[in-house]
């Protein structure tokens, strides 16, 4: 999970798609405009390639709180990017869970609610 946070920030996004397995999913945050369920390692690619365009080289994911539960991994980010041609700088904070298998992500969900995340994980308070 560490991994994939210094993995984005490299703009390394072969290397960030090898840490999921080859059946893996992802399903962003409903406020995504990319908001649809992925599924396998092309679809992922295909969606953090995106994720980059419209934006300067260089948007950067800070960690801030982590959380483990069995197999799986909350954790809270911030997003940072400069736009390609207005050239304002925007942030947004969301909340991830990952579920790991032999090391491998096999899930990973996107939140914007912090509590739905929680439950997600089985973290429910």
């Amino acid at each position: 999970m560490r991994r994939s946070i210094d993995l984005w920030n490299s703009g390394d996004v072969e290397a960030l798609v090898a840490i999921f397995s080859d059946d893996a999913e992802l399903e962003p945050a409903p406020e995504f405009i990319e908001g649809e369920k992925l599924v396998g390692r092309d679809e992922i690619r295909h969606f953090f390639e995106r994720l980059h365009e419209g934006w300067k080289r260089g948007d950067t994911v800070s960690l801030g709180e982590i959380r483990e539960a069995d197999d799986k991994v909350m954790f809270s980010f911030r997003w940072r990017a400069i736009g390609n041609v207005s050239g304002i700088e925007t942030s947004s904070e969301w909340i991830a869970v990952d579920t790991f298998r032999d090391g491998f992500v096999v899930r990973m969900q996107i939140f914007s609610d912090r509590a739905e995340a929680l439950e997600a994980a089985g973290l429910s308070e």
